[in-house]
């Protein structure tokens, strides 16, 4: 296996795995006797991780190395989610 491909696959695993486990620790965030949330919520973070899901399958097919915004669900200021995410509530979410 050449040193590029070593590399690519030491990288891959660990971010992955990472990734995985961040999703398992949103996941937890279900616990309605710890945390209140609504359907909206939790449409606008599954719309942003299949977002990105789809940039990073993207990249992967044509270099394209643009930064994203990061995510919210505050109001304001502080909201990308807002701009990001609309059309929230359709067929898809």
């Amino acid at each position: 296996m050449s040193e590029k491909r070593e590399k690519f696959v030491r990288l891959a695993e660990s971010r992955t795995s990472r990734a995985l486990q961040s999703i398992r620790t949103i996941g937890n965030l279900a616990n309605r006797s710890n945390y209140d949330f609504t359907e909206r919520d939790v449409r606008m973070i599954r719309k942003a991780l299949l977002a990105e899901v789809d940039a990073m399958t993207s990249r992967f097919s044509n270099s394209d190395s643009r930064s994203r915004p990061k995510f919210s669900l505050g109001d304001g200021e502080r909201s990308v989610a807002r701009n990001e995410m609309s059309g929230i509530g359709g067929a898809d979410g």
